[in-house]
């Protein structure tokens, strides 16, 4: 409640909007305040099986209603003691419970059943969208390696310390995404069994499937298949209630065939290379060395991707076998730039004596950014995105499986 206001007297209106695409354009419609007035206290609760005088269930312009979220707003005499915002959403929420009745007049009662032939018939129409996916890592150990191309999908993820319940995918202990849509919006959805093997829709219902629209969204974000999270539910999750949820197994294998697993033949590991200690090099080739001097040095050095790391002398000593003593290095700050018209960002040690306790600076064309909070742990800039990742891997082993 804070959030929206600290006045102890305030009230709010909890609103079910509607989402739907048409086109290009992307639409928004109030359908009807679920609470009027009530009392800014964080809680509120209904349940539409017994809404027994049809309050909460459509009997009007119903048609089209599918996918939508429950809006918390701040009544119109309290919007300037908003402290945060003036409305919380909730969401993305399948709609079914909200048309079912007008349905069931409309279709009849397999009505979810109707609406998934009728899916399934307009998505056979073209599935080009398919040909450009990025191939899934064909193993666990890949997937979690391959962080910059994948990262996970919060529902069935490892890294979730509440547990993840992998609600669509049954059996699955871990699933990623791929991070960058393709031209047409859509991306790859890649999980993994106990054994840490790719599972393929093709031989489960619970297997990885494609997404017509990326989860995070694309650009621009604001048209029809572009928006994050909606567009995404709206073309590849709501079809999955038609087909599974709401229907059975008997209907799913039409979802599974129109979202199928994009396989790993053709899947390319990234290269790896690492610097650590005083420091110890090794390279994309394998080759391993220890590097001892101080100054600013190339890391990497291509037209798509510059890397460069300034290395200074610690205070203590190392003495060698040999008897001589080396001041050893320590790389203090690694500048980062993609092609020409990538913006460019550093990280590096704050100055000694600075107590913030981030213990590492960003900064993005010489301005600082923060990565401390949820909304700000991943934010994308020109040519490159920044993670901050919680928790952090190399190999299903050193998660203890």
């Amino acid at each position: 409640p804070r959030q929206l206001s600290d006045d102890s007297g305030a009230t709010v209106d909890i609103v079910l909007v509607q989402y739907s695409e048409s086109g290009d354009q992307v639409i928004w419609r109030d359908l009807v305040k679920l609470g009027e007035e009530q009392s800014n206290t964080g809680t509120f609760s209904f349940n539409p099986r017994n809404d027994e005088e049809y309050q909460f269930t459509c009997e009007d312009q119903c048609e089209g209603i599918e996918l939508g979220l429950v809006e918390i707003r701040l009544t119109a005499d309290f919007e300037d003691s908003a402290t945060i915002r003036r409305h919380i959403s909730i969401g993305p929420l399948p709609l079914g419970w909200y048309v079912n009745r007008y349905n069931n007049w409309l279709i009849g009662e397999e009505w979810p059943r109707t609406q998934c032939e009728t899916w399934n018939t307009n998505e056979k129409k073209d599935q080009t969208w398919m040909q450009e996916l990025p191939p899934c890592p064909c193993t666990l150990q890949q997937a979690l390696a391959d962080w910059g191309r994948f990262q996970a999908d919060e529902g069935c993820s490892l890294f979730n310390p509440a547990g993840s319940k992998c609600t669509f995918h049954q059996g699955a202990k871990h699933c990623v995404r791929s991070v960058q849509p393709i031209a047409s919006g859509a991306g790859s959805h890649c999980c993994y069994d106990s054994e840490n093997n790719l599972m393929y829709s093709s031989d489960s219902l619970q297997g990885s499937k494609s997404n017509r629209a990326h989860p995070w969204g694309s650009a621009p974000y604001q048209k029809a298949g572009t928006v994050p999270a909606m567009s995404h539910w709206l073309s590849d999750m709501i079809p999955n209630y038609y087909c599974c949820a709401w229907t059975g197994s008997d209907f799913c294998q039409l979802y599974s065939e129109n979202r199928p697993t994009k396989d790993c033949r053709n899947y390319d590991p990234p290269g790896a290379a690492a610097i650590f200690g005083d420091p110890h090099v090794i390279t994309f080739d394998d080759i391993k060395y220890h590097f001892g001097g101080s100054g600013d040095f190339w890391l990497v050095d291509s037209p798509s991707l510059k890397v460069q790391a300034r290395f200074l002398e610690r205070q203590e000593h190392t003495v060698m076998n040999v008897g001589d003593k080396l001041k050893p290095t320590f790389i203090s700050a690694v500048t980062v730039k993609g092609d020409d018209s990538s913006d460019t960002v550093t990280f590096s040690l704050p100055p000694p004596g600075d107590l913030h306790s981030l213990r590492l600076d960003v900064k993005v064309d010489q301005r600082r950014y923060f990565f401390d909070t949820d909304l700000l742990m991943w934010q994308d800039f020109v040519g490159f995105s920044i993670v901050n990742n919680e928790f952090s891997a190399t190999t299903a082993d050193d998660l203890g499986h």
